[in-house]
């Protein structure tokens, strides 16, 4: 019987609560990320106009749209073909970073162009498409340290570029500058903060970048025919089921009517960010679980992963609940009614309750590689969401258009929960 040291219970304490602490570290950058977008969008109600928040919003709204384009194209690949062995994998790696580079160019390209149309000040569409350009090749980065097991970096990126943002909002609290710019540089200095802390030695030991024109961006056509193309399929159509309105209410109201469905949809981010990054970190241990045939660690995983969510609900109303009541005020200084704020957060409050009930399936369908089943849920779903958001746009009020979106996604959660249960059963 081996005696017990003052060093070797000190090194069973440090392995037991290490792991919690790293897991906790590496979910705390999406936060730190949520809360400090969340106190930006808040700050600038008062001092942007209409027209100038809603195109802000409208901007932010399509960069996490690029993300998720950039999650199917670059994230989901990634994370199952990385993990099926433990080699290095340029051949997919590069013809991956270039195609998900050509994405931030078009979210870049399509910011300026909308911008532009909008008679946004030139400047400050200039910055946020930079800005559009520069998320996306971070983005491109995280989901590489998630797919090989690095969250903790990706968080410590996410975590600077919140503090970042955080201190601009002090500034812009202190001095007050009713102008788009002031908001534009600071997303596009919070992001180059950032994604100065992302790459890391191994990556360029791992994928050195002279290397790079040996793997041709025609040879991503492996991945486009095996998992991307339905992964983008479904990416598209859920955005168009799920956010629809954004771009049905720009384009038939413009950016000055979207501005209090901004401000609820923003209310609801840190929620929804939170739960995109979970999703990030557990597809691989999800998808690696199913690889090892390991059931019970994959119903522990589901398990885990709804209770996150639905915690992470309820957190986030609970916030949103303080924020009603004790800045009332904020909210309705002649630009707003608190009425139209109220009403527009109540009715996206039923839209991320019905999205958080079918993330956990959505994860686990990613993980057994079911992309295009998935894909069809919100081809069948889009449609919904699209006409009838259009309807009540056209015929009741652009902030009915939310009831639309709420039918949507109750069409795609029952469709997702019944191939979910479909594919469980055959997993068994």
């Amino acid at each position: 019987m081996h005696e017990m040291t003052v060093g070797s219970v000190g090194r069973i304490w440090i392995k037991k609560f290490s792991a919690p602490a790293y897991r906790i570290f590496s979910a705390g950058g999406p936060i730190f990320s949520a809360v400090a977008m969340l106190g930006l969008t808040l700050a600038v109600v008062p001092l942007l106009s209409k027209a100038d928040y809603g195109y802000l919003a409208f901007c932010i709204a399509l960069t996490v749209f690029g993300n998720g384009v950039i999650n199917a194209t670059a994230g989901t690949p990634l994370s199952i073909l990385l993990n099926q062995n433990d080699v290095v994998r340029p051949d997919i790696f590069w013809p991956v970073v270039k195609v998900s580079t050509l994405i931030s160019i078009g979210v870049a390209g399509i910011l300026f162009v909308f911008g532009i149309a909008w008679e946004r000040p030139l400047s400050s569409v200039a910055v946020l498409s930079c800005y559009g350009f520069l998320n996306g090749v971070r983005w491109i980065q995280r989901s590489y340290q998630y797919a090989r097991h690095r969250p903790a970096r990706a968080a410590l990126s996410d975590l600077i570029a919140s503090l970042t943002i955080l201190a601009g909002v002090a500034i812009l609290i202190w001095l007050r500058p009713e102008s788009l710019i002031w908001p534009s540089v600071l997303l596009a200095v919070s992001i180059m903060a950032g994604f100065a802390v992302i790459i890391g030695r191994s990556d360029a030991t791992e994928y050195p970048l002279g290397e790079q024109h040996l793997y041709p961006i025609r040879e991503y056509r492996h991945v486009w025919r095996e998992q991307s193309r339905w992964a983008l399929l479904g990416i598209v159509t859920t955005e168009m089921a799920v956010n629809g309105h954004i771009y049905v209410v720009t384009t038939l109201a413009g950016p000055a009517a979207f501005s209090p469905i901004a401000i609820a949809t923003l209310a609801w981010r840190p929620a929804m960010t939170i739960i995109t990054a979970m999703t990030l970190l557990e597809r691989p241990r999800l998808a690696a679980a199913m690889a090892a045939k390991a059931i019970e660690r994959v119903k522990s995983i589901r398990r885990q992963l709804r209770y996150i969510f639905y915690s992470v609900f309820v957190l986030n109303l609970s916030l949103i609940a303080c924020a009603m009541i004790f800045f009332k005020k904020y909210f309705d200084k002649g630009k707003y009614d608190i009425t139209v704020i109220g009403t527009a957060m109540a009715l996206w409050m039923c839209v991320i309750f019905v999205r958080t009930v079918r993330t956990q399936d959505s994860v686990f369908l990613q993980a057994a590689r079911e992309f295009r089943p998935l894909a069809m849920t919100s081809v069948i779903a889009a449609p919904v969401s699209l006409v009838l958001a259009a309807f009540m746009t056209q015929v009741f009020n652009p902030l009915f258009s939310i009831v639309g979106i709420i039918l949507g996604e109750i069409t795609m959660t029952c469709l997702v929960i019944r191939l979910a249960k479909k594919v469980e059963r055959g997993s068994v």
